[in-house]
């Protein structure tokens, strides 16, 4: 829903923080959760570690919405699971969070949110579809670190996804 947009940026901002450049984030620079990649594809222009560290709340903002909320139909989902995918978006891509969200509806998955992923929406409880994305999404985090570097970013991220589901769902 349109309504909740609000909501799924206060939630991303109170979990991303300002700036860091830690070598072990496959990320990179990053500031209130943009990457300097992300800011550069949305700026349509090379933009340099101290223009993200300068970046504007209204720019953080647009970027949000077009590349994320957008990108997950966030208007067209139900309430919880619009803030969910979009929030699983900015951390792992919007075509993953939808291919996740299409893998427990029983639908394929192509990454694009159109009328087979809505349909099967329709059919589904709400409160169901985002428990079983929030467990999705905990085992990929463990998927994607046990063993690696980015190990160190895991009690993080779980601390994250379980704040934005708390928040969604109590």
């Amino acid at each position: 829903m349109q309504s909740n947009f609000i909501k799924f940026i206060e939630l991303v901002l109170e979990t991303e923080g300002g700036f860091v450049d830690d070598p072990d984030d496959p990320g990179g620079a990053t500031n209130k959760g943009i990457t300097l990649k992300t800011f550069s594809k949305w700026s349509g222009k090379e933009k340099s570690v101290e223009e993200l560290k300068n970046i504007e709340d209204t720019t953080v903002r647009l970027i949000y919405e077009d590349l994320y909320w957008k990108a997950v139909q966030g208007r067209l989902l139900p309430d919880g699971v619009d803030i969910y995918v979009a929030d699983w978006a900015v951390h792992s891509g919007p075509t993953r969070a939808t291919m996740e969200l299409q893998k427990i509806l029983e639908v394929d998955p192509d990454g694009v949110i159109g009328p087979i992923t809505l349909d099967a929406l329709k059919r589904n409880d709400g409160n169901d579809i985002l428990l079983e994305l929030h467990l999705a999404r905990i085992r990929f985090l463990h998927d994607i670190s046990y063993g690696k570097p980015t190990f160190k970013f895991l009690k993080g991220w779980l601390n994250r996804i379980h704040h934005v589901y708390k928040e969604i769902v109590f």
